[in-house]
């Protein structure tokens, strides 16, 4: 992306920003309590703000990674540097909300549409020869259906990533368009919709049954550590030519050829049962996901919270179960799907099993504003392949599982999510007053073992937020072991010989970054450009 045009726009934001005032109603209530016994009256202010019904809000942001590892690049030994680059980032998003001004009570309506332009500024790995590689985290483009050839010099570095109308009431909720999603394996953003039925019961209603679903046929990253437009992921899982022996059903172009644009669908039941006070809960979720003529998973979620003065303890455990579909499994061997040698399928490199699962367990405690605790994740197959790759937020609310070099799969992702890998992970942290803003704070260690590699990590996270903008910066000292018949960055079973020497990498690197955030309604805006992916 050309400097100039990214700065062009930054201006535009910021004299967006600089021409409006913030506007907030602020009402005053007078609150008169009368004690008969002493004949006396006490008469109180109570401000109450109220947002606006149009608000312009957003943020201009800029990602650094710095890769310490700076060994020359020799493919055939397997051996790749960590790279650096920084990425500019611009997003601007304009929210209507008429609930006040139509008098609602239990209803709202909100309509959303925003942008983000952004790009790389420096790429470690671009040269006078070559594009760079980092274009895959920021501007990747690879056509809507995911299956086009991405390059550094076609990347799309501009994209609607709102455009949403969301309605909540007492019984029933919406959200369509595109927007960002906080559900588990699929957070980021996404083109579809979602919606539940709830009804609140129980002591001052805090237990509450939901029926809830979510369909999504395209998917994006709108931060300024991962920018790609909308595009459809189960494009590139499933393709077919003219004579695929397994295309039926399936959509088609006008040759013939095609892939699977049929949408990655979840749903499920809680059922929330909590007491008077909301600080002692359990919930219980059945649920699916699954993507028509591809795979289908079914699992289970149980969180736990129970509270002891300043003292919370939060438990949560989720799993499933995936089997991959038939046509999937009978497309092996062609049009760019899973790979078969000697009738043993292949996943990007990786052996994957018909039917795969995944379980998750994570333990936090919380004492005032101190958080610590442990977690476990483990593949038993290749549960991650379909599901969980980007958007896990049942472990990527807390480790980062893209840490890696550029060169490696993903990119840079993590033996987190390959084949029978089990993860091992502990912090401590907390929010501190330090008198110019809040400072959050996280110390954590991790161990991973998989078929692929195994990994060690320890990171210390730091984010200083301001009134109007945040700084932040994490250190990584990360040593990841591939094991022998596996390589970097390795795609195909058949490109690695078994007998391909293991290797030891230090993949240490920083992350720095900057926002500052604007808004015209809600002064403390607090949204980050940087999101663990």
């Amino acid at each position: 992306m050309k400097p100039a045009v990214f700065f062009k726009g930054s201006v535009l934001a910021l004299t967006l920003f600089s021409t409006l005032a913030y506007s907030t109603d602020t009402t005053t209530t007078d609150t008169t309590n009368t004690q008969t016994d002493t004949n006396t009256t006490t008469t109180t202010q109570e401000n109450t703000t109220k947002r606006p019904m149009v608000m312009l809000d957003g943020y201009v942001g800029t990602f650094s990674k710095f890769g310490f590892n700076n060994q020359r690049l020799d493919d055939d030994k397997g051996k790749y540097p960590t790279e650096s680059y920084t990425a500019l980032i611009t997003q601007l998003d304009l929210n209507i909300d008429p609930t006040d001004k139509l008098g609602w009570q239990d209803t709202s309506l909100v309509f959303d549409v925003g942008a983000t332009l952004g790009g790389l500024a420096y790429d470690s790995t671009k040269t006078a020869s070559d594009s760079g590689k980092v274009f895959a985290e920021i501007g990747i483009w690879p056509g809507f259906a995911g299956t086009g050839n991405a390059t550094g010099n076609n990347t799309r570095n501009v994209l609607v990533h709102n455009a949403y109308v969301a309605f909540t009431s007492k019984y029933f909720d919406f959200q369509g368009g595109r927007y960002e999603s906080t559900t588990d394996y699929l957070s980021g953003y996404t083109q579809g919709f979602d919606a539940d039925f709830h009804y609140n019961f129980g002591q001052n209603k805090n237990s509450q049954v939901k029926a809830w679903m979510q369909a999504s046929w395209a998917r994006a990253q709108a931060y300024s550590n991962g920018l790609n437009d909308y595009f459809s992921a189960t494009g590139g899982w499933q393709r077919f030519s003219p004579t695929s022996r397994s295309r039926t059903n399936r959509l088609t172009n006008l040759d013939g050829s095609g892939y699977n644009l049929l949408g990655y669908f979840q749903a499920g039941i809680d059922v929330l049962l909590a007491n008077a006070d909301g600080g002692n809960s359990i919930m219980f979720r059945p649920f699916t996901v699954f993507t028509p003529l591809d795979f289908t998973a079914f699992g289970g979620k149980v969180v736990g919270t129970y509270a002891w003065g300043d003292f919370t303890s939060n438990t949560t455990l989720e799993g499933y179960a995936v089997r991959i579909d038939d046509e999937e499994w009978n497309a092996a061997g062609e049009d760019e799907n899973l790979e078969l040698i000697n009738n043993i399928r292949y996943n990007l490199g990786q052996q994957i099993d018909r039917t795969s699962y995944n379980l998750s367990l994570i333990q936090t405690f919380t004492y005032k504003n101190y958080d610590f605790g442990l977690g476990l994740y483990k593949n038993f197959g290749h549960a991650n392949a379909f599901i969980g790759t980007i958007g896990n937020s049942t472990i990527n609310s807390i480790v980062d599982v893209y840490p890696s070099t550029i060169y490696e799969v993903g990119p840079s992702q993590s033996a987190i999510l390959g084949r029978n890998a089990f993860s091992a992970y502990g912090w401590f942290g907390g929010d501190e007053d330090v008198g110019i803003g809040t400072l959050t704070w996280h110390l954590l260690g991790r161990y991973t073992n998989s078929t692929k590699s195994d990994e060690n990590a320890i990171s210390l996270e730091l984010y200083q937020q301001f009134q109007t903008f945040g700084v932040g910066l994490t250190l990584q000292w990360l040593q990841v072991h591939t094991n022998n018949g596996y390589k970097v960055g390795q795609v195909s079973r058949a490109d690695v010989p078994n007998n391909f020497a293991g290797r030891t990498d230090d993949r240490s690197h920083a992350y720095f970054y900057i926002d500052y955030k604007f808004s015209t309604g809600i002064v403390n805006f607090a949204k980050k450009s940087y999101k663990k992916l």
